[in-house]
């Protein structure tokens, strides 16, 4: 089995999985070629988007508020011996525990990265593909005027045109094409575009791959 194999990075990235595209078709058990007369398959393949979907934090924001609190109605209760002490320790521990929650938020970030590819994959037909596209055109434009004479008499008249096209186009192809989208996510402690690209790379083209018949 011979298949053409085309691919884009429309992204713009500076991740790139064409290589390990090539060797997953390769390891499929598909011979690639540069002629396209001599193959059986086409397979176009576009990286169409590679980013960051989503960044979250362990919730230390949440976390850290709760403890604050608890510590500072605890400081509170034992400084003033009261219950307006023990409120005020709260707030103020819920807030300083809420900001150094918010730190570790920063530093422990859980990070998606996304990566999209657009496929398209023809296949040869013996006695090749006809597609016909046709297209109307109508259009029309009315008219009417109406007048009172000198003497009194009504007069009135109606003009109009109709004007119509119609186009048909017959496209011959040797191959009948399929297209779909595969979508792969990669999510870990502060991840970063390196380790998203070893993560995917092998996924989504093994995905690609598996898509010929």
């Amino acid at each position: 089995m011979t298949v053409y194999v085309r691919y884009r990075n429309s992204s713009g990235s500076v991740i790139d999985i064409k290589d390990t595209v090539f060797n997953e078709v390769k390891n499929s058990g598909y011979r690639v070629v540069d002629d396209l007369d001599q193959a059986q398959y086409i397979l176009t393949a576009d990286l169409r988007f590679v980013g960051e979907k989503a960044s979250q934090g362990y919730g230390h924001t949440i976390f850290g508020a709760l403890v604050g609190a608890v510590a500072g109605a605890v400081l509170g209760h034992q400084i003033g011996k009261g219950k307006t002490e023990k409120v005020v320790g709260a707030g103020i521990g819920g807030a300083l525990g809420g900001l150094a929650g918010k730190a570790i938020d920063n530093r422990n970030r859980i990070i998606t990265i996304d990566m999209v590819v657009d496929i398209r994959i023809g296949e040869r037909i013996k006695d090749g593909v006809k597609t016909e596209r046709k297209a109307n055109l109508n259009s029309s434009v009315n008219s009417s005027t109406s007048n009172i004479s000198s003497s009194g008499s009504y007069e009135r008249s109606q003009s109009g045109a109709n004007f119509g096209e119609s186009t048909l186009v017959v496209i011959s192809e040797d191959f009948i094409y399929h297209e779909n989208r595969f979508i792969a996510a990669a999510t870990k402690l502060k991840l970063t575009y390196g380790e998203a690209q070893e993560a995917l790379s092998g996924q989504i083209s093994k995905a690609i791959a598996s898509s010929l018949p």
